[in-house]
């Protein structure tokens, strides 16, 4: 339990490991840690206890020895604000952001009043997708919309969480001719390098002939 954070367990492996000629049984457990304030992150320290395997064994178990108790040390973290230049409505802070895309069809030349489904995905390693901001609205002439509601995906990984939020949209033409998608560019504060970076999807042209 860590004030003013939120904790996801992300991954636990057991294996063992030979230490100064002895053999251990090895638990790994991560956590991702989300801090909702600024300033100082105290994580306390940890627990743990566990017995000794003593030397005689009974039924092919060894019996309990020793009790042993063990405590991690006590780390603070330094929780920095976002930069007063960025906004609210911008601030998506991760070490890594993609888009994809995605269409019901793959054909450029599309039919006056029929439609094409166009999804694409957002994944942000380090945020939960609940915090992936969403897309800017399409606009563009010539067509109609109909987006569908947007679905939030959390992937935990030994890198960390993977927030993925998916957008599809129904789009009808209804005239023929040229009509053009513009391109979509969302913004986000790259942890790693320190500065805004936007990740694209370029634009789209289409056909569209008569039904």
């Amino acid at each position: 339990d860590i004030p003013n954070a939120m904790i996801q367990q992300i991954s636990e492996e057991r294996f063992n490991k030979l230490i100064n000629g002895k053999n251990y049984s090895i638990i790994e457990i991560k956590f991702a840690l989300f801090p909702q304030n600024i300033g100082k992150l105290i994580i306390p320290k940890q627990r743990f206890t566990a017995f000794e395997a003593s030397g005689s064994q009974f039924g092919g178990f060894f019996s309990r020895g020793n009790r042993l108790m063990r405590l991690t040390e006590e780390q603070t973290i330094d929780i920095l604000p976002k930069p007063s230049h960025i906004s609210a409505s911008n601030w998506m802070p991760s070490s890594k952001v993609t888009l994809e895309e995605s269409w019901s069809d793959s054909s450029e030349t599309l039919t006056a009043g029929e439609p094409i489904t166009r999804t694409i995905k957002i994944s942000a390693l380090g945020l939960t997708a609940a915090q992936i901001q969403p897309l800017p609205n399409l606009e563009t002439t010539g067509v109609k919309l109909y987006p569908d509601q947007a679905t939030l995906e959390d992937k935990k990984t030994n890198r960390g969480v993977i927030g993925i939020r998916s957008e599809s949209v129904a789009i009808v033409p209804n005239q023929e001719g040229q009509i053009r998608i513009p391109a979509i560019e969302l913004t986000w504060w790259d942890t790693v390098n320190k500065r805004m970076q936007t990740s694209r999807l370029p634009e789209r042209i289409f056909t569209v002939v008569a039904a």
